[in-house]
């Protein structure tokens, strides 16, 4: 039983054999404070530069939801704009930050999902040890999950068996990039030859009155 960030740790410590530091939160805003006052961007002086450090930390965390490299993205690829800083210095700041990690083997939290999918593509054998130690996989509050998430799930049970419990009616963390609509029959299909979809329809929780509600 194990988160999937907790999940990826151990894969990649014990069956990739990587050895990196983790990149603390504070670590990261202070990274990414350095950055931005290396840069020198040309803006208002009353720019409140702790809201720009949590605006770009939403950003690198968009995009690796999205299993998006960093150093790939363009000023024309980029979505997630908040705050005052414009798009070319957005996309300046998020590569300096991914090259950083490289140059210093650091991996920051999305890291735990979006490197381990990307090393076991890049190292089949160990992918396959992967899938012979864990036959089955059982994904809980699948409606909460984003396509990092899912791309790894897919990957690790490809060929396996992978059952998901959830509710998209409940989910409730699309502010994490959730979405809801990779939990369901059509997007299984793509991965499994045989899926199937068995309804909970009695509710042990709440009463009559509180489901009607909602």
């Amino acid at each position: 039983i194990a988160t999937l960030h907790s999940f990826g740790l151990i894969v990649i410590r014990q069956y990739l054999k990587l050895h990196f530091n983790l990149a603390k939160p504070y670590e990261q805003q202070r990274l990414i404070k350095h950055i931005l006052e290396e840069c020198k961007f040309d803006y208002d002086p009353a720019l409140n530069i702790k809201a720009e450090i949590f605006n770009v930390l939403a950003a690198i965390s968009f995009y690796k939801s999205k299993n998006i490299d960093l150093k790939d993205l363009t000023q024309k690829s980029l979505t997630a704009i908040d705050g005052n800083l414009k798009a070319k210095d957005l996309l300046l700041v998020l590569k300096k930050y991914a090259q950083h990690l490289q140059d210093n083997n650091l991996y920051d939290f999305d890291d735990l999902i979006y490197r381990t999918y990307r090393e076991l593509l890049a190292n089949p054998d160990v992918l396959t040890k992967v899938r012979k130690k864990f036959r089955t996989f059982i994904v809980d509050e699948a409606q909460d999950l984003n396509r990092a998430n899912w791309d790894l799930i897919f990957l690790l049970s490809r060929g396996q068996r992978l059952i998901a419990v959830g509710d998209p009616c409940q989910n409730i963390y699309l502010f994490r990039y959730a979405e809801p609509a990779l939990f369901g029959e059509k997007e299984f299909k793509k991965h499994f030859s045989k899926t199937s979809t068995l309804q909970l329809p009695n509710n042990y929780r709440s009463t009559k009155e509180i489901v009607d509600f909602g």
